[in-house]
């Protein structure tokens, strides 16, 4: 996807680069099984110790701004508490629109997730060359013209009026 910079199979202190997007994209846009049950993204709060990667890994995506799109579990395991594993993170609370909770592939109990992307594009310059008008000297230009002898130019054909002037 141009104009994105795509993030996956975050885990531990890599999630650090998120912080700088110097690659020149507009958008972000991060889809992963992060597996931090703890997380609760209605308060943005998690359960674990201020220096545990999750509580890390939150602060980063508040800093960075980043909104978390899916808020429905994402793995269903029979008897087990449901948990929101699976995260789109993205830089434009607008870039993800309609997700929807379907059956998992196969044997997993993680559920696939299809939605809407709204794609931004970049519109291509004119490559052709351009004059740069607003260089020209144009005072300079003006004072060499005014002094010329004009008549004298007159007299002339067109490869000495060149040489001329």
């Amino acid at each position: 996807m141009e104009g994105y910079q795509v993030y996956t199979n975050i885990k531990g202190k890599e999630h650090r680069g998120m912080t700088q997007n110097d690659s020149g994209y507009s958008h972000i846009f991060i889809g992963e099984d992060f597996d931090y049950p703890e997380m609760d993204w209605t308060t943005w709060a998690t359960s674990k110790q201020v220096d545990h990667h999750s509580r890390t890994f939150l602060d980063i995506c508040r800093d960075v701004y980043l909104f978390q799109q899916v808020s429905e579990p994402t793995p269903v395991r029979h008897g087990q508490k449901e948990n929101l594993l699976n995260f789109i993170l993205t830089s434009d609370n607008q870039m993800v629109q309609g997700i929807e909770h379907l059956p998992g592939l196969g044997i997993s109990d993680h559920l696939c997730l299809l939605m809407g992307i709204h794609v931004y594009t970049q519109t291509e310059m004119d490559k052709k060359p351009r004059l740069r008008y607003h260089k020209g000297r144009y005072k300079e230009m003006t004072i060499h013209l005014a002094a010329q002898n004009w008549e004298e130019l007159d007299r002339m054909n067109v490869e000495e009026s060149w040489s001329f002037l």
